[in-house]
């Protein structure tokens, strides 16, 4: 006899078929061009193939069968102000006929020196900025710098925390394949959320940790902070003498014009602060940000595109368009986003735990609170599967149980966006009580 879920995953794979018959063709020719598998840590997983865009608009996307889909990935988190923005095109379009390439530091433009000024005066504690073409690069200065600074060479991480593809910052979050044997020696994995466990390993590690890193909100199902969390490891580490970083690269202008720490009132400050994605506007830019003690270093760094005028002209216009009244606005709307797909749940007769904060939401197929990844990563992924494919089939982009809007969205983009998790909440309730019943209220 055939499941119910596998009934749904075969009704709902056709009609994405149906709809997608360009996609279907682009797909096979991606193969025939061998383009690389060893990608991205997220995949495609749950769809039958990918869909080939062909460009995007504010809060929306398209595919090349002229299908409209609203935006919840915003680029990987890149895009705060949506696709397609004017301003920023016009910036890059600027700064790409007066430059052409990167200009390096025996030629610095002054767009570069402008974006580091404007980071220091914006983020707390920052007194330096040192730039980096991406998030996991700026997460391994960050780590090399509290090295050097302490003369330490261990750090302690969160599990399924995620900070990129530096080698050491893997562990406890990703596949290890094709890293050395010992990269986990020193590195000390703590549950996020828990504050005696934290303090635990704290104590016994203390002597040799170098710092702790810690995202503001974990990207593993957007679980934030409780109980103060992000403040007591701002004691813990200065009472150890431990440098305490943020990994901001998804939070740092996406939560306000100051970043978590300020949206917090983290005092004093985190020691180093990385930044990206956002700040980018949709362009490759990352930063650290921190004390200029720690952050002057000296360690190497060296990439051809760590000062690329270009990247860092589309991150002075994403600044000029950002407020304190935008931020505000839009973290009202992940506010209702987030109350209301609680309910579409309770109303479709199922357990499912909602998270987040500001913009960020996370959907965890459990019936109890999430305080951590650790409490709802990996579990029913088959339906997790089943869920985006027929959002996608309903006009949604979703790829992962953690997503977000972005400034783009209007309040009626938010009930739309409700409305179709409670029609596929709806329709998909008697599979998802099949494989997991207890999540049936």
């Amino acid at each position: 006899m055939t499941s119910i879920i596998e009934s749904e995953r075969r009704r709902l794979a056709a009609e994405y078929r149906q709809r997608t018959p360009g996609s279907a063709a682009h797909a096979v020719s991606a193969n025939v061009v061998r383009i690389g598998k060893a990608q991205h840590s997220f995949g495609n997983t749950g769809l039958p193939y990918p869909l080939a865009a062909t460009g995007g608009n504010g809060a929306y996307i398209f595919d090349v069968d002229g299908n409209r889909y609203l935006d919840l990935v915003v680029g990987w988190n890149s895009s705060y102000l949506g696709r397609g923005n004017p301003l920023i095109a016009e910036a890059v379009t600027t700064a790409l006929g007066a430059f052409g390439a990167p200009t390096g530091e025996n030629f610095g433009a002054g767009i570069n020196a402008e974006l580091a000024g404007r980071l220091c005066d914006l983020i707390p504690g920052a007194e330096r900025t040192l730039f980096a073409p991406s998030g996991s690069e700026a997460n391994s200065f960050a780590i090399r710098l509290a090295r050097q600074h302490t003369g330490r060479d261990k750090i302690m991480k969160f599990r399924y925390s995620y900070h990129g593809m530096y080698d050491d910052l893997m562990i406890g979050s990703l596949n290890t394949n094709g890293l050395p044997t010992n990269t986990a020696d020193n590195v000390v994995i703590s549950r996020y959320n828990d504050k005696e466990q934290a303090a635990e390993l704290l104590d016994r590690h203390g002597g040799a940790l170098a710092a702790v890193i810690v995202e503001p909100i974990s990207v593993r199902g957007n679980v934030e902070q409780r109980n103060a969390f992000l403040q007591f490891l701002r004691d813990a580490t200065t009472e150890r003498n431990i440098v305490l970083i943020f990994d901001e690269i998804i939070t740092g202008f996406r939560f306000g014009m100051h970043g978590a720490a300020g949206h917090y009132d983290i005092t004093p400050p985190p020691d180093l602060i990385t930044l990206g994605k956002m700040l980018g506007g949709g362009m490759p830019v990352a930063a650290v940000v921190g004390r200029g003690d720690i952050a002057d270093g000296p360690i190497n760094v060296s990439s051809t595109h760590m000062q690329n005028p270009v990247c860092h002209a589309a991150a002075i216009a994403f600044l000029d368009q950002v407020s304190e009244d935008l931020y505000r606005e839009t973290n009202a709307l992940g506010d209702l986003l987030r109350e209301h797909l609680r309910s579409a749940a309770a109303s479709a007769g199922l357990r499912i735990q909602v998270t987040g904060d500001c913009t960020n939401v996370g959907l965890h197929l459990v019936p109890t609170q999430v305080n951590a990844p650790d409490d709802s990563a990996g579990v029913h992924q088959d339906l997790f599967e089943l869920l985006k494919l027929a959002l996608t089939v309903k006009g949604f982009s979703w790829a992962t149980d953690s997503f977000g809007i972005s400034s783009a969205y209007q309040k009626s983009d938010v009930t739309a966006l409700v409305e179709g998790f409670s029609e596929v909440f709806r329709e998909l309730r008697p599979a998802i009580v099949e494989v997991a019943p207890e999540l049936e209220l």
